[in-house]
Order: C-alpha cells, then sequence, then structure tokens
C-alpha cells in the first residue's frame, strides 16, 4: 500500500485505495489517514473488499495522533485475519475526511501490513467427519455424569464449527448463536478471545445466515449476521462485541470470516 504522505494534503476525497496480495497473507495491521483539514475525525471502521465481492471486516480502528499532533489522525485496527491472495479495496467508514492527495491519484492515503502464511499453518477442521476412517457412523459423546442430566447429541444432518467470539467491552458479556440461552458456558469476560464450537441452526442450512447475539442479564444487546457456505469448509466466523464507549458501533456484533 501507498505510505502516509508529508506533502500537503487536498480535501477531495472521492476514491477508496487498491491494494495487491500475492499470496496467502495474515492481515497485521490495516491504517487509513483522516488529517481533515487539521481537526482529524472520530475513528470509525475499516474493511479490506476482495475482488470477488467477500468484505473482509469492518473492523473499529482506533485513532492516534498525526502531522503536527492532529488528533485521530491516523485509523489504526490490528484485525489479525488471514486472507487469500487478490486484489482488495480498502473500506474506509468516513470518505468525506479520508485524506488523499496527487501522491495517491486521488485515492484514499492507507496502508496495510501483513506476513505471509503458509497453507500448513491454517487452523485444523472444525467439525469431524460424518464418517470416521474404517467405514461404520461415528458414535455420540457418552452422557453425562449422574445428576447432570442425558446430553443430546445433534442430529447427524446439523454441522458443527469452530467460531472465535470475541469480547472488546470492559464487562462480561454472552456470546450465542440466536436461539441458544445465555449461560455461563457462553459468558466471555472482558478482553477474552474464545475459540467455541457451534452447531449450524437447521434454518442456516437453508438461507446459509447464520444470526448471533450477544446480551447481559437475560437482554439481547446486539445481533450479527454471518454468510455460511458449507462447501466452503475452511470458513469459520470471528464475532466480536465491540467496545461500547463507541456510540456507533452499538446494537451490532462485528462478524468477520476467518480461514483455516
Amino acid at each position: 500500500m501507498t505510505p502516509p504522505y508529508k506533502r500537503r494534503r487536498s480535501e477531495k476525497r472521492n476514491f477508496s485505495r487498491r491494494a495487491g496480495i500475492p499470496r496467502l497473507q495474515a492481515g497485521e495491521e490495516v491504517k487509513t489517514y483522516h488529517w481533515n483539514y487539521g481537526r482529524g475525525a472520530r475513528p470509525g471502521t475499516v474493511g479490506l473488499l476482495h475482488s470477488s465481492g467477500k468484505l473482509y471486516g469492518p473492523w473499529q480502528a482506533r485513532g492516534t495522533p498525526g502531522q503536527g499532533g492532529v488528533p485521530n489522525a491516523y485509523w489504526e485496527c490490528a484485525p489479525n485475519v488471514v486472507v487469500p491472495a487478490g486484489t482488495y479495496t480498502v473500506v474506509d467508514s468516513d470518505p468525506a475526511t479520508w485524506a488523499q492527495n496527487s501522491g495517491s491519484g486521488g485515492a484514499g492515503i492507507a496502508q496495510v501490513k501483513g506476513y505471509p502464511v503458509e497453507e500448513s499453518s491454517r487452523m485444523p477442521p472444525a467439525s469431524p467427519p460424518d464418517n470416521p476412517p474404517g467405514g461404520g457412523r461415528q458414535q455420540p459423546p457418552p452422557p453425562n455424569p449422574p445428576g447432570e442430566g442425558t446430553q443430546q447429541p445433534p442430529p447427524s444432518s446439523r454441522k458443527v464449527i469452530e467460531a472465535v467470539f470475541k469480547n472488546a467491552s470492559s464487562d462480561p458479556v454472552h456470546i450465542c448463536v440466536a436461539g441458544e440461552a445465555f449461560s455461563p458456558g457462553n459468558r466471555i469476560g472482558p478482553g477474552e478471545t474464545r475459540t467455541v464450537r457451534v452447531t449450524i441452526p437447521a434454518d442456516a442450512e437453508r438461507t446459509g445466515r447464520v444470526r448471533f447475539v450477544a446480551g447481559r442479564n437475560g437482554q439481547v444487546l446486539a445481533t450479527g449476521m454471518w454468510d455460511y457456505d458449507p462447501s466452503f469448509p475452511s470458513r469459520y466466523p470471528v464475532v466480536t462485541f465491540p467496545d461500547e464507549s463507541n456510540p456507533f458501533a452499538r446494537g451490532k456484533l462485528v462478524v468477520t470470516t476467518g480461514l483455516r
């Protein structure tokens, strides 16, 4: 990506910034510049849009000082998401304050950092095979210990995948698939990131959409949707409950896609 420029900035901004990623990459940092006549701008979100139309993000950015100490001139985020090779457009939630100049060709000034990863470094498959090696049906898990009730295995037609739940707020929150009850098992602590196994609901098998919810004290605070595609088992949802101090993030779960 084109690094930030130090020359005088024009205030005409109409275009996103494009970049070519030659191989599988782990995105380490995405940064955009909002000089905005020396005023900066309240941090919003940034994302990466693949030429196929697949959007990675958007992710909540944090503001840092820019040239001359302008507050919130840089919008930075560290998504740490693996993206495939291809051509990407950096998507910024506030193009009206996104700086550009003749050096950037009229496109918003942005910077993307990452490092190449190998196929073998991807996460292992989340779901066990329907049929174990050697044939025969996979046996359901053993029942719970006495006194805890009998554990019911999910229907054989239902898929179980791994998901990553993140709580970016300062208070605990429950995160789960819509329809599940809030419980100690889906309570995510402040700043915690947890890998969990979730069962794809029957309606998501038909619609290709999985709805996640987050809440406290029995009340739903935020929801978000994820596009489920059983033909691409390497995809998994990353569900983030955002910092509640950001008024633009209230009521929304940030749901992105990771790749194994």
